[in-house]
């Protein structure tokens, strides 16, 4: 039976991707990368995948990621199978910066948060404080029902780095699916400021 799967390349700040043998449903496939820089990583495709599940291939336990700073530099990865050593379908992946949502700049804090890739409900994006860019600002997420989490600035977003910055300046929060519109608030909480409002 043939082997299933695809490399969706980048997806925030991780590289993904789905491998599944629907001859051994419950075997756990492994998957080795290799950037165009030489760095390399092998990793077990045994995340869940609502989406692999909901169109008919096993248990949905098939997904990968593995963090994009581990490819820091990068700007074409291949993905195989490490048993049989045959490319996945959508590999050689490139890491275009993803596509931004909304942007603001008040003088203090430049951010950018990116659109979203459907079926994914976090919220993620960068955060530069101009006037001390090695200091990682802490963001808020607010919603008129309530708080909605924090995070640091502080995850790898190679687009950065190419820009002469140390590209640790990633955010990323989980919250869930949106409801009907839903409008969220991006804040920072060292200043109490909304920094942007964006739609759901």
């Amino acid at each position: 039976m043939t082997r299933l799967g695809r490399f969706e390349g980048r997806r925030h700040d991780a590289v993904v991707g789905w491998a599944f043998d629907p001859g051994r449903p419950r075997w756990r496939a492994m998957v080795r990368l290799r950037a165009d820089t030489g760095a390399e990583a092998v990793a077990t495709a045994e995340r869940y995948r609502a989406d692999v599940q909901d169109a008919g291939h096993g248990d949905g336990y098939a997904g990968f990621a593995i963090p994009l700073v581990r490819f820091a530099g990068a700007r074409k990865i291949r993905c195989w199978w490490d048993d049989l050593g045959t490319e996945l379908p959508g590999s050689p992946a490139i890491l275009a910066s993803p596509a931004v949502l909304a942007q603001a700049d008040d003088g203090v804090l430049q951010v950018a948060v990116d659109r979203q890739v459907p079926g994914d409900w976090r919220l993620t994006g960068w955060a530069i404080d101009l006037a001390n860019p090695s200091h990682r600002p802490v963001l808020g997420l607010s919603s008129a029902e309530g708080t909605l989490g924090q995070a640091r600035a502080c995850l790898y977003r190679p687009e950065l780095r190419r820009r002469g910055r140390d590209g640790f300046n990633g955010f990323s929060f989980a919250r869930g699916r949106p409801g009907p519109g839903q409008v969220v608030r991006l804040l920072d909480l060292a200043r109490g400021t909304v920094l942007l409002e964006i739609a759901g």
